[in-house]
């Protein structure tokens, strides 16, 4: 009888244990996402932003040189969304472990659905008529920001998961 007292006292520390170590891979997830999100949002930024100059610069050598950096960005922007993905897929593995490790669901459908409906902001296009050196001093630096706090909020849903554990 004291064996199984034991194993039994055991088995629920090892429990407790897996799930810390579960909600601290969610917290991780979620710094990791955050990142992403920042590279994203500089990515789809700087992806308009050297499309603008490619369509707005007169010399053709300079253009092809934007263009370029164009496609370059659009790619890298790509791989974050590749990259969120990835990061999303491995935090709803660790909810259904955690599930798993208390034997009952624990009410984040609401979240999860939400998580799984984020749509990425597009960023702002910018009309022929803006000079490189507006769109450069009075534009980048607050249309990036405003680009990156919307993916930001995504973070919520993520976080509210966390907070039900």
């Amino acid at each position: 009888m004291a064996q199984l007292i034991d194993r039994f006292k055991k088995r629920k520390m090892d429990d407790a244990k897996e799930l810390r170590e579960v909600k601290s891979k969610c917290v991780n997830t979620v710094v990791m996402l955050k990142e992403s999100y920042r590279q994203l949002a500089m990515y789809k930024f700087h992806a308009q932003y050297w499309w603008h100059c490619h369509t707005t610069e007169n010399s053709e050598k300079d253009a092809e040189v934007y263009y370029l950096n164009h496609l370059n960005s659009q790619l890298k922007a790509q791989a974050a969304e590749e990259k969120i993905g990835e990061l999303n897929a491995y935090f709803h593995s660790e909810i259904t472990k955690y599930e798993k490790l208390i034997g009952q669901s624990f009410n984040v459908d609401r979240e999860k659905n939400l998580i799984n409906s984020i749509i990425f902001k597009k960023a702002k296009e910018y009309d022929s008529t803006i000079k490189y050196d507006d769109l450069r001093n009075k534009h980048a630096e607050a249309d990036e920001k405003e680009l990156r706090d919307s993916y930001y909020e995504n973070l919520k849903y993520y976080n509210q998961v966390i907070d039900k554990m």
